[in-house]
């Protein structure tokens, strides 16, 4: 039953919308119209009993007086249109990067022209005209006109660029794009829309405006309400009602046509093998300590990536490297050039960001040449450049498509393309496959590592992914404790940890407490030699879950306790007395729980690390 009258009330909803609709805005414009076309005023009847269009006609009587006011109407109307839409975009962009209460502030700053009083806003206005020497006239008028504009269009702005990603502007400055380019080919296209709803905001806001007119105008500045008032105590009701009509027309086709408008807002570097050196750099996040000390090498057509968990500073590190972000300390070079105070687009890096930052008023063919469009490249090039680059990634067929069309895999290679096209000596990738599912993470794995192979950049990839780390890198560098705790190939990586801290990270299986003494590292599983360097004492063994392997004469019993079936391995959980084992080891049959298995431990697999393990 409750089911059903909700039904029956949705039914009923959209009629009642439609009555409501038709009472309070259809009905009085066709007032208006049966008004302006009646030879005499026919209230209280429904229907003139005679029609002229004497009033139509008599729109030029008296000098077009009319005719003149609507051409100042729609003047000032587009006057204001356009300059609130210009003024109120840098106004709202300014607004959305502030933080905190200064945000706060301003926005009720721009708020004040909307919300005040029009007579009060219209006095300090005439006021302030008037020392200026423009009362009465259509100049001040216009600035009176603004005032407001400016408000509604800086408020609209600032909710646009509260959600505009910034990053697609970061993107094309790393592609080498200046400041005014971003503006021009980047920002722009994209707020086509944008700016055409503040024109509207600006030139409604001007058009029917009164208080404004009247006060600063003194009268002598004639748009088309004031003609209306004063044919309306003029008792001239049918000219009345003809000037409120074309008072409605500009709004009704200005507001069609944008509903109808598309939009979507939706130099040479010396010759080196080194394309990055980082040299103690320190970068600070906010107001705390962030990474320090940081210093490293990137030879051409290296890929290195940089390890760590997050909130480790991997992504700010990169964005430093990038320009995007200030350093407190510390020394970039790319390319043999010094590179620590030159802004983005001048550093001869790309910067990726996790999530593509494809520019979506471009074609996928565009986006790639985006890069070699802003240095002036020939079109023969750019063509032969952005074909070759296309088909490197299997994307040739899609040159034609928006980025809305691809999939996330495809948007992922698009930008790699588009990366590659710069030409730029480091390629910095943040996470470039943390968001993709298992064929995707290949497919686009496999697109970076083909790209890296044919165009020869030097790679810097930041990820928490061990297994992203270990393909993707000829060098790993950890970041743990606030600094880059090892360097290394990732075999050395993984087999031998720098510190005990970095083996955790890593997440080796085994953990061992035992004493050095004697250049003997001695614990429950025996006996292992150790460098003579270690100081005596306590002291915690590593090792991976594959060191440990089935040896029928193997010195250490374990007894088995259970096994987790992954997707390539079986890792088996063993007790040797207190001490608690990991082996991956394979093995003819499966035991059983409580059978005791023969060990033996591959020591050059093992990493002695002096301390206690609760250190």
């Amino acid at each position: 039953m409750g089911a059903a009258a909700a039904v029956t009330g949705h039914r009923l909803l959209r009629p009642v919308l439609l009555v409501g609709l038709g009472i309070s805005a259809i009905a009085p414009l066709a007032i208006l119209l049966l008004g302006s076309l009646g030879r005499d005023w026919f209230y209280p009847a429904l229907w003139p009993p005679a029609f002229t269009f004497d009033s139509w006609l008599g729109l030029w009587q008296g000098g077009g007086r009319m005719v003149g006011a609507f051409g100042t109407s729609l003047g000032l109307a587009v006057l204001t249109g356009m300059l609130g839409a210009v003024l109120g975009w840098p106004i709202g962009r300014l607004l959305a990067g502030l933080k905190g209460w200064i945000r706060h502030l301003g926005a009720g700053a721009a708020f004040l022209p909307v919300a005040a009083p029009p007579v009060a806003l219209a006095t300090g206005l005439h006021l302030s005209v008037l020392s200026l020497g423009l009362a009465g006239t259509t100049v001040g008028v216009l600035l009176s006109h603004l005032v407001p504009a400016i408000g509604y269009t800086a408020l609209y702005f600032f909710g646009v660029f509260t959600g505009f990603e910034r990053r697609i502007e970061e993107e094309a400055r790393t592609l080498g794009a200046t400041p005014w380019q971003v503006l021009w080919r980047v920002t722009m296209p994209m707020m086509r829309r944008p700016l055409a709803e503040a024109f509207v905001l600006g030139f409604l806001v001007s058009w029917a405006q009164v208080a404004l007119t009247l006060i600063v105008g003194g009268g002598r500045v004639r748009t088309l309400p004031l003609e209306v008032f004063a044919y309306l105590q003029a008792g001239q009701d049918r000219f009345a009602s003809t000037g409120a009509l074309l008072l409605v027309i500009p709004p009704l086709l200005v507001l069609g046509g944008n509903s109808h408008r598309r939009g979507a807002c939706g130099g040479g570097s010396p010759v080196t093998d080194r394309a990055l050196r980082v040299s103690d750099l320190s970068i600070r996040f906010g107001d705390a300590p962030g990474l320090s000390g940081v210093t490293f090498d990137v030879a051409a057509g290296e890929r290195l990536v940089l390890l760590g968990a997050s909130g480790s500073g991997k992504t700010t590190l990169l964005r430093a490297i990038a320009g995007l972000s200030p350093l407190a300390g510390g020394e970039i070079e790319i390319g043999g050039t010094k590179a620590t105070h030159l802004p983005a687009e001048r550093r001869d890096t790309v910067y990726l960001h996790q999530t593509p930052m494809l520019f979506p008023h471009l074609s996928v063919f565009e986006n790639v040449a985006f890069p070699l469009r802003i240095r002036g490249v020939p079109e023969a090039r750019v063509r032969a450049d952005v074909e070759r680059l296309l088909a490197s990634v299997l994307l040739a067929e899609y040159q034609d498509r928006r980025p809305h069309m691809l999939s996330g895999g495809q948007r992922h290679r698009v930008a790699l393309a588009r990366a590659v096209a710069a030409g730029p000596k480091v390629l910095l990738l943040d996470e470039p496959l943390a968001s993709l599912d298992p064929v995707l993470r290949d497919e686009v794995r496999t697109a970076l590592l083909a790209l890296q192979e044919a165009f020869h950049p030097a790679l810097v990839i930041v990820t928490h992914d061990l297994e992203d780390a270990a393909v993707l890198g000829d060098r790993i560098g950890l970041l743990v404790g606030s600094t880059l705790a090892q360097l290394d190939r990732p075999e050395q990586i993984f087999r031998h940890p720098a510190t005990l801290q970095v083996a955790r990270f890593l997440g080796v299986a085994n953990e061992v407490p035992g004493e050095i003494s004697a250049g003997q590292f001695q614990s429950t599983l025996g006996s292992l030699p150790v460098e003579t360097t270690l100081r005596e004492g306590p002291a915690v063994a590593v090792f991976g879950a594959d060191a440990l392997r089935w040896s029928s004469d193997g010195p250490i019993t374990a007894v088995f306790q259970s096994c987790r079936h992954g997707p390539e391995r079986v890792t088996r959980s063993l007790t040797v007395g207190d001490l608690t084992l990991t082996s991956t080891a394979a093995l003819d049959r499966e035991p059983s729980r409580g059978d005791e298995l023969r060990l033996a431990l591959d020591a050059e697999r093992v990493t002695v690390f002096p301390g206690r393990a609760d250190v």
